[in-house]
């Protein structure tokens, strides 16, 4: 099995050709992709579902679920994602299959409750970030350089992070994935 992750408005759409043209390209059988967007907005301008009613926004989903066949959910606390469980099961609606959170060694948070509230509920867990917008795909000097997330200089990336970073890099050196580019990974 193969799995995409993409939106029509990640690059302005771009992700989804070039996804179309890898799948048109490799001859890759529908029957083995597992192909994931968003079908309710743009990222930008998604509801706060920490204001709307759960019976409200479950109740919207009803009709993704006829259309796709599943829903899941995306970053939110976890004592709202057990709610919103809740409140589709009390009305017998479908209840998410999945969680989307963020998740990497930089980002761990999720760990405390969300990953283990859907571990006990059978609720897959679809990390997005696990490379830290690519903070651990690449050198710490690299990263300093490079990062688009704001102040670029090597003192504001957070101590606990470059810590991290310096160790990823490391392991990558020592198992030979360490390109002269400053990128990280198998040839």
């Amino acid at each position: 099995m193969l799995q995409w992750d993409t939106s029509n408005n990640y690059s302005n759409g771009t992700s989804e050709e070039i996804i179309g043209k890898a799948i048109k390209k490799y001859n890759l059988p529908r029957h083995k992709l597992i192909l994931l967007t968003k079908c309710l907005a743009p990222v930008s301008e998604h509801e706060n579902v920490f204001v709307v009613p759960y019976a409200e926004e479950m109740r919207k989903d009803k009709k993704y679920v006829n259309q796709f066949g599943y829903i899941g959910a995306s970053s939110m606390r976890t004592y709202q994602f057990a709610m919103m469980q809740i409140c589709a099961e009390k009305h017998g609606w479908a209840e998410f299959i999945s969680m989307q959170n963020q998740y990497s060694l930089n980002y761990r948070e999720e760990e405390r409750e969300m990953n283990r509230f859907c571990n006990e509920t059978v609720v897959g867990l679809i990390p997005w970030g696990p490379l830290d917008s690519g903070r651990l795909a690449r050198s710490i000097q690299d990263v300093a350089t490079t990062d688009g997330l704001g102040d670029t200089s090597p003192d504001a990336i957070p101590t606990a992070d470059a810590a991290i970073i310096h160790r990823v890099e490391d392991s990558a050196m020592n198992k030979g994935w360490f390109h002269e580019s400053g990128r990280f990974g198998m040839d």
